[in-house]
């Protein structure tokens, strides 16, 4: 699960819990004017997911953006597809231009990987499609717990149903 893939130490002299980056996982910009209904229903159609639109998520300032969930069992990945702006802001800012996070967790070997990002390519009024280095963007660690408790909690609810 997600939450296994992080690791809490706690920090003596300062007396803080620190968390780890999150281990495999692998995260794709997607630069693009499409609405959200219309990325999930490329990528259902490109990669094959099943995406599947839930309550948005909420960022600690309170703005809401799209949330879509896929699970893929026979390779064991999660896939989720955020958002990364709304009508009135953006919940985070990179360069080049990102409009979505395509999140991918679990092992995802860089054959695969390059066939994804190749016919993410093939998608029309997708602009750019990129590589997101986690160590180079620490903002998106606190996103990333975000996404993961939405995710938790969507989960949940489903189940409770």
């Amino acid at each position: 699960s997600f939450l296994n893939n992080k690791t809490f130490s706690m920090v003596k002299s300062k007396n803080t819990l620190s968390v780890a980056s999150f281990d495999d996982i692998t995260i794709v910009g997607l630069c693009t004017h499409l609405p959200d209904y219309q990325v999930a229903w490329y990528l259902n159609k490109q990669i094959g997911c099943n995406f599947l639109k839930y309550d948005d998520i909420m960022s600690e300032q309170g703005e809401e953006y799209s949330f879509y969930l896929s699970n893929d069992e026979s390779d064991y990945n999660t896939f989720n597809l955020v958002a990364l702006s709304n009508i009135e802001t953006r919940w985070v800012v990179f360069s080049p231009p990102t409009d979505y996070l395509l999140i991918i967790r679990n092992y995802f070997d860089n054959e695969k990987f390059a066939h994804l990002v190749e016919r993410l390519r093939a998608v029309p009024d997708i602009i750019a499609v990129y590589q997101i280095d986690l160590s180079r963007n620490k903002l998106l660690n606190s996103i990333l717990e975000d996404i993961e408790m939405h995710e938790m909690w969507v989960l949940s609810k489903d189940m409770g149903e």
